[in-house]
């Protein structure tokens, strides 16, 4: 999207009105009076997914109540150094690839963000626990950015794993690079007992409080 004056001036009602919430005053009036818009325009705003990134932004980095000199500078630098709220670090993405070759590079991605083994023993499964720094369960953590999540499914000799990170919704989510075509958001989902990544909506889609799921801290 291209940022033009309007939009960079919503990014910055939008930044201070999350850190006045989060670290100085939940009264809708104030945060308004605050950031100078009209009541009925910060609830809309508040209603948006940029609103709750701005949030969790805000709890991951806590700032002493009412330093907005210091959230404008944070923001500027955001904004000069071209960085996303969650940046996306992809591993072993390919390089020197032909020319239209997105499809090879968006198979490397995907092979990078899942791991799974089958027909393993029961021992063989904690040994890859122990591999992943013995992942724990999903207990109110704050997470931001990308993370890798285990599932050890004993009953049936599967182990997988997936880097993703969460959505606001708390669903696992994978963001790929597909090209000329752009970049797509897919779901991260419990298919044949294992971890794998779907563009459908469905009922296997892994939220971060599902129970099976354990996360590599």
């Amino acid at each position: 999207m291209l940022m033009t004056r309007r939009k960079l001036v919503k990014d910055f009602k939008t930044l201070f009105a999350a850190h006045h919430f989060v670290h100085v005053s939940k009264d809708i009036d104030e945060i308004a009076s605050v950031v100078n818009i009209s009541r009925r325009r910060l609830e809309s705003l508040m209603d948006t997914p940029e609103f709750l990134e701005a949030l969790s932004f805000w709890n991951h980095k806590p700032i002493p109540a009412g330093d907005f000199d210091l959230a404008e500078q944070v923001w500027t630098e955001i904004i000069k150094n071209g960085e996303d709220l969650f940046p996306v670090e992809y591993p072993d993405e390919p390089l020197n690839l032909p020319q239209n070759n997105s499809c090879r590079k968006t198979d490397t991605l995907i092979r990078s963000h899942l791991f799974c083994v089958n027909n393993l023993s029961g021992d063989e499964i904690l040994t890859k626990l122990a591999e992943d720094c013995n992942p724990v369960p999903y207990e109110g953590q704050h997470i931001r950015g990308y993370h890798y999540f285990a599932y050890p499914n004993a009953a049936e000799g599967l182990y997988s794993k997936v880097l993703a990170r969460v959505n606001v919704v708390g669903d696992l989510v994978i963001d790929l690079d597909f090209g000329d075509k752009g970049d797509e958001t897919c779901l991260v989902c419990i298919l044949h007992g294992r971890l794998t990544i779907t563009q459908q909506v469905s009922d296997g889609v892994v939220n971060i409080l599902d129970k099976r799921l354990l996360l590599c801290l």
